[in-house]
């Protein structure tokens, strides 16, 4: 259950999902079950996970197998219609933020992010940004 709750965090971290719907996931997970561990009602009152060994997000840095889940989270909200590319590439903004540079993911995030600036900005055109911004997300789901 921690990975899941880690990947719950993440989202939240980047936008992807909003505080209100990570208490949301952590208040239904406690609903459903009578045993639960007790970082769940930190999350479910947003109390710090300060210290908690995968919830800390400084204590255990984004790792490529959290990058892979976000990135094939981030795929299916777009291809659902749920995000469009603006939201896609803020995500991809804060994401890389929280990487360390040259990692692989981290310069996919970028590349996203950057791109659609570029693009808004006039300096390129937008044909084919999001073809390419799938398939980066692809290459990053498949680290």
């Amino acid at each position: 259950m921690k990975s899941v709750a880690r990947n719950w965090i993440i989202q939240e971290k980047i936008g992807l999902i909003s505080t209100i719907d990570l208490v949301e996931l952590a208040d239904n997970y406690i609903r459903a079950h009578d045993e639960f561990p007790d970082w769940m009602i930190d999350i479910s009152t947003n109390g710090s996970l300060e210290r908690i060994e995968e919830l800390d997000l400084v204590l255990s840095p984004i790792r490529d197998a959290d990058c892979s889940l976000i990135a094939q989270q981030m795929l299916a909200l777009f291809e659902a219609g749920d995000r469009d590319i603006y939201q896609i590439a803020a995500a991809c903004h804060r994401m890389y933020l929280a990487l360390e540079w040259g990692h692989e993911a981290f310069n996919q995030f970028i590349w996203i992010s950057d791109e659609l600036d570029l693009i808004e900005q006039g300096v390129k055109p937008r044909e084919g940004y999001e073809e390419n911004m799938k398939d980066a997300l692809s290459r990053v789901s498949h680290l």
